[in-house]
């Protein structure tokens, strides 16, 4: 098995969507059935974290299995006691 890291492009976006799809799944199945709902995250907030190059897949052999973003925080989802000027996080971790 060869596992990349690799910035994702738009070209990668349908395989992302099917990563996140099977990831809203397995949340349902635990139980989560609240958090990932109403469309989220969107083809859109995936073009966004890629045009922030912040969008990454995992590549196994050559097949998209995962999607993280990583991305400068504050970011405008997390709450006020986790923003902390200078750091990195990562969101949407499949």
């Amino acid at each position: 098995m060869s596992r990349i890291i690799r910035e994702a492009q738009p070209s990668d976006m349908a395989e992302i969507m099917l990563v996140m799809d099977a990831a809203k799944k397995i949340m349902r199945q635990s139980g989560n059935m609240y958090q990932w709902g109403d469309g989220y995250p969107s083809e859109a907030v995936i073009t966004a974290d890629m045009e922030k190059n912040g969008g990454f897949v995992v590549e196994d052999d050559g097949k998209i299995v995962g999607y993280f973003a990583f991305l400068p925080s504050p970011n405008p989802l997390t709450t006020r006691s986790m923003k902390v000027s200078g750091l990195m996080m990562f969101s949407r971790i499949m």
